[in-house]
């Protein structure tokens, strides 16, 4: 095992893995955006070896959340909002093989995410697949190509890599066994994807670490700027290490993007 997580070794003759895949998309007034996030998780329902579904997990949405993410072929359910509890909705009754993908609702995942996610598995020794319970993808990139994705992209890359700590927005996936086994998410206001990234490391050992950038939205970064948005993730993740209750944290987050909203006239 190297620093980047379980090392893949290539089999010829490896079997393809088979895979049943849940992707579960928490949402709240994301009429714009989860017809995107739908259609890049059902671009094939169902192969020889793949089976596909979206689950659509809504947080109370005033807009055309529900009614853009019916359309676009997903099943939509409701919950008390918050993208833990959403989360834990979204995987009620998923069966101990089935892969949990979890998606953000203003990201695409990579083309070809099924074939790439089987591969990675294939590719481990049998000792290795045994542990492989969990696993993120590489990086992320932003929907507008320029200086700022390239940065966050190598950036991601480097964290992911060698501190194993993939964050919610790199589609995050699991076993249902596994999640099912940990408690699933902590139903708190912020950082529930780094709880469960520590939980699942702690149990399960490193990630498995897929080849490819899922593609997220630029509007955070655009409206607190690149390098602020960067400054307030570390000073979060800072704090939350030193102990900072996630309650807290949240208001320091939201009320930052409040205030940038404000001054864009948003």
């Amino acid at each position: 095992m190297g620093a980047g997580g379980f090392r893949v070794t290539w089999d010829r003759h490896a079997e393809p893995v088979p895979m049943d895949y849940r992707v579960v998309i928490p949402c709240l007034n994301e009429e714009g955006q989860v017809a995107s996030a739908i259609k890049s998780a059902l671009y094939r329902r169902q192969t020889a070896l793949t089976t596909v579904s979206a689950v659509v997990v809504d947080g109370g949405s005033t807009d055309g959340t529900v009614k853009a993410a019916q359309r676009a072929g997903a099943q939509v359910l409701s919950s008390k909002r918050g993208r833990g509890p959403q989360m834990n909705c979204g995987a009620v009754g998923v069966r101990d093989d089935q892969l949990l993908v979890f998606l953000h609702a203003d990201s695409q995942l990579p083309v070809r995410y099924d074939a790439s996610i089987s591969k990675a598995f294939e590719r481990y020794s049998a000792r290795m697949a045994k542990q492989g319970q969990w696993g993120c993808f590489s990086t992320i990139k932003l929907d507008k190509p320029g200086l700022r994705s390239a940065l966050l992209r190598a950036s991601v890359s480097l964290r992911t890599r060698l501190l194993h700590l993939p964050y919610g927005d790199q589609a995050i996936f699991v076993r249902g066994q596994a999640f099912r086994e940990i408690g699933g998410y902590k139903e708190v206001p912020l950082m529930e994807d780094v709880d469960l990234v520590r939980r699942l490391r702690s149990r399960f050992g490193a990630p498995v670490i897929v080849p490819g950038a899922v593609v997220t939205s630029s509007r955070r970064w655009d409206r607190l700027g690149f390098v602020r948005t960067t400054l307030l993730n570390q000073v979060i993740m800072a704090a939350w290490a030193m102990g900072t209750p996630p309650e807290t944290l949240a208001s320091w987050y939201y009320g930052a993007r409040q205030l940038s909203e404000k001054r864009h006239g948003k």
